[in-house]
């Protein structure tokens, strides 16, 4: 085996084992993982499909249903669910512009539905 090819060996192995742990970290796993596919010359069905089965499995249902082609929308679908995921709720924001108003928007909703202030009535009736 030459140098080339353990290397070239290294660097599939990096790729099948780069997974997404912690949506905090989203744009630095998008960016190790296409940059190893484009390194690896894998085409970007096969770069996207690796990215879905390396995210977290309830983005993974998503995704799939989605039919991505492109890295560019598995990114752009990938900020869309972490930023309206409930579980992210609580998070500080990550690196999408529209990832704060979902946050804000989310805890609004949650807010408004208090069971202790669902059934007050508004003004006065008496």
């Amino acid at each position: 085996m030459t140098v080339f090819d353990a290397t070239k060996q290294e660097d599939i192995r990096k790729f099948q084992n780069l997974t997404l742990n912690d949506t905090k970290e989203l744009i630095s796993f998008f960016t190790e993982k296409l940059s190893l596919g484009k390194k690896l010359n894998y085409d970007n069905s096969s770069i996207v499909e690796h990215m879905t089965l390396s995210s977290p499995m309830q983005f993974q249902k998503f995704l799939v249903i989605k039919k991505i082609s492109t890295p560019c929308e598995w990114i752009s679908t990938m900020r869309q669910l972490i930023a309206v995921t409930p579980d992210s709720a609580d998070r500080k924001p990550v690196d999408t512009g529209s990832y704060t108003r979902w946050n804000h928007a989310y805890g609004s909703v949650h807010r408004g539905t208090d069971p202790q202030n669902r059934f007050q009535s508004r003004g006065n009736h008496g």
